[in-house]
């Protein structure tokens, strides 16, 4: 049975305001009151953005040169505010994040504006960060993963760290021409949670982001259904991913389930979860030389599938309360999910993960299994 705090949590939302402005920005506000600081993040879809082999890594190098801010002191200048930055790009969108004490609120707010009207791209600063870029990719342990989603959807699927030739090739008015698609309105989405009111910060972005010039951009370009298959890595370990649909497929929830199941029977398995709004992957992975992770899951039989099911039900509730409990988190899912589809919802998943059926667990643990699901492997390593 779920924990009844865990229940709670998912029962009783935080204060909330959301809206999409006329010129197509979005923006989200939820108060947490007993959080300790606040999590504002911006995040940028793919609207006309949409890698393909030969632009592969200027998504990536435009998130180091915005983050850097006017002066290139961006970072060094929140944490003199007792403020942090950090950048991510995903697959589907590019996320930042300053995480800010309540009382520096204000001033993560003029950091945000400033990410939203940067300073052109230098040669000087591409250099800089294409260098950076480049440890970046060497030090990178995700390999098993990248592989995997390689495997199932090819070019839809580029690992998003980037090809290195190709972020140094890259010159200024070719960055600058991305990064101003990228901060079209329709692929501007700002989240806020922690225990700051509501009502003062939605006005702040809506200040902000009302008087921004609706740019056009292509619709997203939702990702094609992949493939099973397998795939060889330069890590070690292997990983394990079965193929998910969309955020609010019933399917999703199972799988949710399913993964977080095996997990709890796999010591040191990693779970990947990235909500998608079309089609992506949920996977687990484990480093070590010998994984047996492979062997785990497709040995288990009808019963011990079975009797999985309200472990990974249970699971998968409390799961999610703790994300959606954690300002950072509670972000990084809603702002995900709203970089590709405005009109989709975290809070489906959560409806849709009180009515997983034993049988929808049974197909959804099938699918991590050899024959449905992808395998990326460490070379070498037999699965």
């Amino acid at each position: 049975m779920l924990p009844l705090v865990a229940l709670l949590c998912l029962q009783i939302q935080p204060d909330q305001a959301h809206a999409t402005l006329p010129n197509n920005s979005y923006y989200f506000v939820e108060r947490q009151p007993a959080a300790r600081y606040e999590s504002i993040q911006l995040w940028l879809g793919n609207r006309s953005a949409t890698e393909s082999p030969e632009t592969h890594g200027r998504r990536h190098l435009a998130e180091h040169i915005l983050v850097r801010g006017l002066d290139g002191a961006l970072g060094a200048r929140l944490e003199s505010h007792g403020c942090f930055i950090h950048a991510n790009t995903l697959r589907d969108a590019m996320q930042f994040e300053i995480m800010a004490p309540p009382s520096e609120t204000a001033f993560a707010l003029s950091a945000l504006k400033e990410l939203l009207k940067p300073a052109g791209a230098t040669q000087e600063a591409i250099d800089h960060e294409a260098k950076i870029i480049d440890l970046e990719i060497a030090g990178h342990d995700e390999d098993l993963l990248n592989s995997a989603w390689e495997v199932a959807f090819g070019a839809r699927g580029l690992n998003p760290l980037g090809n290195p030739e190709i972020i140094h090739k890259t010159v200024p008015i070719e960055l600058d021409e991305l990064i101003g698609r990228l901060l079209a309105p329709a692929n501007i989405s700002v989240f806020i949670s922690g225990p700051a009111p509501i009502e003062p910060l939605a006005k702040s972005l809506r200040s902000m982001l009302a008087t921004r010039a609706d740019i056009g951009v292509s619709p997203y370009a939702y990702r094609p259904e992949g493939k099973p298959g397998r795939a060889t890595s330069k890590e070690f370990g292997e990983c394990r991913a079965a193929l998910m649909g969309g955020i609010e497929l019933p399917e999703t929830a199972a799988l949710l389930a399913a993964a977080l199941a095996l997990q709890s029977r796999a010591e040191g398995a990693e779970l990947v979860f990235t909500p998608s709004a079309s089609h992506g992957l949920i996977g687990l992975y484990q480093t070590d030389a010998n994984s047996g992770l492979g062997m785990m899951i497709d040995g288990l039989d009808a019963n011990q599938t079975v009797d999985l099911y309200p472990v990974g039900v249970n699971l998968a509730r409390s799961w999610m309360a703790q994300q959606l409990a954690n300002p950072s988190s509670s972000c990084f899912l809603r702002g995900l999910i709203a970089a590709q589809d405005r009109a989709m919802r975290i809070e489906t998943l959560i409806d849709n993960l009180s009515s997983i059926s034993r049988k929808d667990f049974i197909a959804a643990v099938a699918k991590f299994k050899t024959g449905q699901c992808v395998t990326s492997v460490g070379e070498g390593f037999g699965s």
